[in-house]
């Protein structure tokens, strides 16, 4: 599960060229979810409309765990789940966390720059496993920019704009409105008229 700024879209774009799914992206933002629907994503969810966290059991997945516990003892397979949190604010995790199924991995893209709370009593009771990514290895980027020339990744579809040098104040901006865009190319080149 996802929220679609740009670190968002990009998780998008890796997990399905790397076969993973389904990939279930949230955002309030309609242009943003179209953008994750043209990266691959299998669900998209509004979640003004609907808790990403109630499609557990439609996704074949076991949220309690004692539940989850009941199935493995009984030699049943447990679906694995992976958790991007990539909005980086205060409060984010601790939803994530309550919202997450039973042994879920958390994985922490979005970087929050402030002390956030999380009960660790919940973190122990699910068995939930929280790590990190900042940032990627040049193996990883190697990978990517791969992904995108043999047409994997279609990294123009988070291109929303382009502008100069003189248009970046005016496009920083304008990132702050998800229905305007998810990612503005700064071209040199380009000489205002």
């Amino acid at each position: 599960m996802l929220r679609l700024g740009p670190i968002g879209l990009g998780v998008v774009a890796v997990l399905k060229a790397r076969g993973h799914g389904p990939v279930v992206a949230v955002d309030f933002s309609p242009k943003r979810r179209a953008l994750a629907e043209r990266l691959g994503a299998d669900i998209l969810i509004d979640p003004a409309v609907e808790s990403p966290y109630d499609r557990w059991s439609s996704l074949g997945v076991i949220p309690g765990m004692l539940d989850r516990m009941a199935t493995e003892y009984r030699g049943v397979p447990t679906t694995d789940v992976v958790l991007f949190e990539c909005v980086g604010a205060s409060g984010v995790l601790a939803r994530v966390v309550d919202g997450a199924p039973a042994g879920a991995k958390i994985v922490l893209v979005g970087v929050c720059l402030r002390p956030d709370t999380v009960d660790p009593g919940v973190v122990a009771g699910k068995e939930l496993d929280i790590g990190g990514s900042f940032g990627g290895s040049p193996g990883e980027y190697c990978q990517t920019l791969r992904d995108i020339a043999e047409g994997r990744i279609d990294a123009g579809a988070v291109i929303t704009g382009v502008t100069g040098l003189d248009g970046l104040a005016g496009a920083i901006a304008e990132l702050r409105e998800p229905e305007r865009h998810a990612k503005i190319v700064v071209d040199p080149s380009l000489v205002a008229g």
